[in-house]
Protein backbone atom coordinates (compact mmCIF):
# COMPACT_ATOMS: atom_id res chain seq x y z
CA UNK A 1 0.00 0.00 0.00
CA UNK A 2 1.08 3.98 -0.88
CA UNK A 3 0.57 5.87 2.15
CA UNK A 4 0.76 9.22 2.94
CA UNK A 5 1.03 11.15 6.73
CA UNK A 6 0.50 14.44 6.90
CA UNK A 7 1.19 16.43 10.25
CA UNK A 8 4.29 17.22 12.31
CA UNK A 9 7.60 15.28 11.55
CA UNK A 10 11.66 15.89 11.93
CA UNK A 11 12.93 18.52 12.15
CA UNK A 12 9.97 19.47 14.18
CA UNK A 13 10.19 17.97 17.95
CA UNK A 14 7.74 16.34 20.12
CA UNK A 15 5.09 13.77 20.98
CA UNK A 16 3.30 14.43 17.39
CA UNK A 17 6.46 14.04 15.21
CA UNK A 18 7.41 11.44 17.79
CA UNK A 19 4.18 9.26 16.96
CA UNK A 20 4.12 10.32 13.36
CA UNK A 21 7.46 8.76 12.79
CA UNK A 22 6.69 5.69 14.86
CA UNK A 23 3.97 4.98 12.90
CA UNK A 24 5.39 5.10 9.65
CA UNK A 25 8.00 2.86 10.76
CA UNK A 26 5.30 0.28 12.09
CA UNK A 27 3.66 0.73 8.35
CA UNK A 28 7.00 0.20 6.61
CA UNK A 29 7.67 -2.67 8.70
CA UNK A 30 4.69 -4.55 7.18
CA UNK A 31 5.83 -3.91 3.99
CA UNK A 32 3.92 -0.34 2.92
CA UNK A 33 5.23 3.14 1.08
CA UNK A 34 5.02 5.28 3.16
CA UNK A 35 5.76 9.00 2.95
CA UNK A 36 5.69 11.89 5.74
CA UNK A 37 4.49 15.50 4.89
CA UNK A 38 5.70 17.75 7.40
CA UNK A 39 5.06 21.31 7.76
CA UNK A 40 8.09 24.01 6.12
CA UNK A 41 6.54 26.75 8.42
CA UNK A 42 4.55 25.21 11.40
CA UNK A 43 4.74 28.12 13.47
CA UNK A 44 5.99 32.28 12.95
CA UNK A 45 9.30 31.96 16.02
CA UNK A 46 6.97 34.59 17.87
CA UNK A 47 3.87 32.19 18.45
CA UNK A 48 5.60 29.29 19.40
CA UNK A 49 5.84 29.05 23.89
CA UNK A 50 8.91 27.35 23.88
CA UNK A 51 12.64 27.99 23.24
CA UNK A 52 13.08 26.45 20.06
CA UNK A 53 10.05 24.19 17.76
CA UNK A 54 12.95 22.15 16.05
CA UNK A 55 15.34 19.26 17.05
CA UNK A 56 19.02 19.20 16.74
CA UNK A 57 18.89 15.46 15.65
CA UNK A 58 19.68 14.58 12.16
CA UNK A 59 16.62 13.62 9.57
CA UNK A 60 15.83 10.10 10.37
CA UNK A 61 17.63 8.37 7.16
CA UNK A 62 14.70 5.42 7.31
CA UNK A 63 11.89 7.58 6.72
CA UNK A 64 11.13 9.82 3.69
CA UNK A 65 10.15 13.48 4.63
CA UNK A 66 8.93 16.10 2.60
CA UNK A 67 8.47 19.82 4.09
CA UNK A 68 6.19 21.33 2.10
CA UNK A 69 2.82 22.37 3.92
CA UNK A 70 3.09 26.50 6.00
CA UNK A 71 0.59 27.21 8.15
CA UNK A 72 0.45 30.56 6.68
CA UNK A 73 0.74 30.50 3.58
CA UNK A 74 -2.56 28.73 1.66
CA UNK A 75 -0.82 27.96 -1.49
CA UNK A 76 1.59 25.81 -0.51
CA UNK A 77 -1.38 23.77 0.80
CA UNK A 78 -2.60 23.03 -2.94
CA UNK A 79 0.97 22.22 -3.96
CA UNK A 80 1.60 19.92 -1.48
CA UNK A 81 -2.12 18.64 -2.44
CA UNK A 82 -0.91 18.03 -6.06
CA UNK A 83 2.20 16.47 -5.39
CA UNK A 84 0.42 14.20 -2.87
CA UNK A 85 -2.39 13.86 -5.66
CA UNK A 86 0.91 12.84 -8.03
CA UNK A 87 1.76 9.87 -6.07
CA UNK A 88 -1.59 8.47 -6.05
CA UNK A 89 -1.53 7.03 -2.17
CA UNK A 90 -4.24 4.56 -1.86
CA UNK A 91 -4.25 5.99 1.93
CA UNK A 92 -3.95 9.43 3.28
CA UNK A 93 -3.38 10.22 7.37
CA UNK A 94 -3.57 13.49 8.44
Amino acid sequence: MNIVIIGPAHPYRGGIADTKEALARQLQAQNHSVWLVTFSLQYPAFLFPGKTQLANSPPPSDLKIVRSVSSINPMSWRLTAKRINEQQPDLVII
